[in-house]
């Protein structure tokens, strides 16, 4: 069956449409996967901080607690040289 110079002309018109937007479908795609890359790498990084942190906090809570035995011993050491109450000698209870 021989094609006709019309019908080349129809299937001309309907396929370019198409193409034009295989083109955009396919623009559309590379884009999203460029966003879903920088998701991806912002995720990662989201990781990497949240990570970094976490042991920042736990170095904080170390420092508080060494700093709080530091205090207490030092307080420990004030009463041993300064009693804050004074308790007598029991030869001083018995008279």
């Amino acid at each position: 069956m021989a094609r006709t110079h019309k019908d080349i002309t129809q299937d001309r018109a309907i396929a370019t449409p198409q193409y034009q937007l295989f083109e955009q479908v396919q623009t559309e795609i590379a884009q999203h996967q460029f966003t879903e890359d920088q998701v991806k790498e912002k995720s990662q990084q989201l990781k990497i901080t949240l990570n970094k942190l976490k042991y920042t906090q736990k170095q904080l809570l170390q420092n508080q607690k060494m700093a709080n035995l530091g205090q207490m011993v030092a307080d420990i050491a004030n009463e041993i040289n300064n009693p804050v109450i004074f308790i007598p000698p029991v030869n001083m209870l018995k008279t």
